[in-house]
């Protein structure tokens, strides 16, 4: 039992290890090749240091914490029912880490056919994507939550793609929750398909840090009352938030 449970702890951790160096690397190269800074080149050297180390240290903090929680539950969730976990870690059911095209919730059979499902699943997982990111960036932006968490993000007017990383525990641990509940909603989605969607989503939130590549989400910096998607203004076009000023 405990083997198990070090193991999927073993396996969630490789994960984020994976899309993140994929992510870092994608996204600083883009920055290499269109000559625009990654980091604030106003900031002196030791003061950019200083917020790589508390990046660093934020982010590790948050995939633990995020790691464990999900090995809990699916511990707590296949105790309880005696059957499948929830995220079904384990087994021929597993969630993430499943390399054939089924199903990684449950084990259920994907019913698309691979041409259309390739096309289909990564629109349905960015839609729920954008849709629990859009409610979860709302209530952040209310004074309980901005005063206590998400005014750190907040704290540079302008910004850069590193920026993207400059949160705090909380804030950071429920993004990468928002990346993951969309997977208890969209069928067929792979092991691959999962983890290139990540990388591709948050390769273009680090890009859109800059108003050389996307300028919805430097506005939001500007103006916090518009702007709330991840990447897609899915909900701020249907909600009027969406301002292009």
């Amino acid at each position: 039992m405990i083997y198990s449970l070090l193991q999927e702890f073993g396996i969630l951790l490789q994960r984020f290890a994976s899309v993140t160096f994929a992510t870092l690397a994608l996204s600083t190269a883009t920055c290499s090749v269109f000559s625009t800074p990654f980091f604030n080149p106003l900031n002196t050297f030791d003061k950019t240091m200083y917020k790589v180390a508390t990046t660093v240290y934020t982010s590790l903090t948050s995939i633990l914490i995020f790691a464990t929680g999900l090995v809990a539950v699916n511990c707590g969730v296949r105790y309880i029912c005696s059957s499948s976990s929830l995220f079904g870690l384990c087994g021929n059911d597993r969630l993430i880490y499943i390399d054939n095209y089924e199903s990684i919730f449950h084990g259920a059979a994907n019913t698309y056919s691979p041409t259309f499902g390739y096309i289909w699943i990564p629109l349905e997982y960015c839609f729920f994507v954008e849709l629990v990111y859009y409610i979860y960036h709302r209530l952040m932006h209310t004074r309980r939550w901005y005063r206590y968490s998400h005014y750190y993000h907040h704290m540079n007017l302008v910004v850069y793609p590193a920026d993207i990383l400059h949160a705090d525990i909380l804030d950071t641990t429920l993004t990468i929750l928002c990346l993951y509940m969309p997977v208890l909603w969209v069928r067929g989605i792979t092991s691959g398909m999962f983890s290139f969607l990540q990388t591709a989503l948050i390769t273009y939130s680090f890009l859109q840090h800059s108003d050389r590549f996307v300028k919805i989400h430097t506005i939001h910096h500007r103006r916090f009352d518009y702007n709330y998607c991840f990447c897609l203004p899915i909900f701020d076009w249907l909600l009027g938030t969406l301002s292009y000023d």
